[in-house]
């Protein structure tokens, strides 16, 4: 049996259902059996209104983009925080105060790894 692509079945049903010719000529000029057209001419019919709807039918593709949304959030606090600490002169000082005004929204750990301080080093200057 032979296979064709979405892309090819949507290029004939659309041609057949714009053209002035008949489904039996068209689907001869693109080499397929009128039964065949016609079926996907009804399957196009059938699902014509999944192509309006919103990625919200889409769960996967929902729970990606939130995933993906909370990623670029944590990526956009972690960049805040390097560009801060090149702004600075980079003591040790400006680091525990660099992890000090982020540890809420990044973690202490991340923090202290972004900037380059051992967990130690902080609260050794802490205490």
């Amino acid at each position: 049996m032979e296979r064709y692509t979405p892309e090819f079945k949507a290029k004939v049903v659309m041609e057949a259902m714009g053209s002035r010719e008949t489904d039996t000529s068209v689907a001869q000029e693109y080499g397929v059996h009128p039964v065949t057209l016609s079926r996907w001419k009804a399957q196009l019919t059938r699902n014509a209104a999944a192509a309006f709807r919103a990625d919200a039918e889409d769960p996967e593709g929902r729970a990606a983009r939130v995933a993906l949304t909370a990623r670029v959030g944590e990526l956009e606090r972690e960049l805040e925080l390097v560009r801060g600490l090149c702004e600075q002169d980079v003591s040790i000082d400006a680091k525990v105060a660099a992890v000090d005004a982020h540890k809420e929204e990044l973690g202490l750990n991340r923090a202290c790894e972004l900037v380059g301080l051992p967990k130690s080093t902080y609260y050794y200057r802490l205490g």
